[in-house]
């Protein structure tokens, strides 16, 4: 699976390191799904991208993690999703989607040798 990872920031790299550790391709083109994570002079959390699979696990999964606000906008597409936090929530921020990009994924779950070939 491809996950593409842009921003310069702390938590870009943090994610990008975790995801690439737990065996997902981080760089390049054509990636089945994009996160660009930056960080904001504004308190809390902003998300931008459209409602789908992603986007609905991250802003539960964040919401969860944070105290602080976490915004929403529409924009984009369902596959990509912008993270905007704050240095005070950037941890729950890189947490909340890595989190999300697990269990859509399916990372760790386990398939029947049956369900492997049909």
């Amino acid at each position: 699976m491809k996950i593409r990872v842009t921003g310069e920031g702390a938590s870009a790299k943090a994610l990008r390191h975790h995801l690439a550790s737990l065996g997902y391709r981080v760089a390049g083109e054509n990636a089945d799904y994009t996160v660009r994570m930056e960080q904001s002079e504004h308190p809390g959390i902003v998300l931008s991208g459209m409602p789908g699979k992603l986007a609905d696990n991250a802003r539960r999964l964040i919401a969860e993690l944070t105290s602080g606000p976490v915004a929403w906008r529409e924009m984009g597409s369902a596959r990509e999703l912008h993270v905007t936090a704050s240095a005070d929530h950037a941890d729950a921020a890189e947490r909340g989607v890595l989190r999300a990009l697990l269990q859509i994924t399916g990372h760790g779950v386990k398939k029947s040798w049956f369900g492997r070939y049909f």
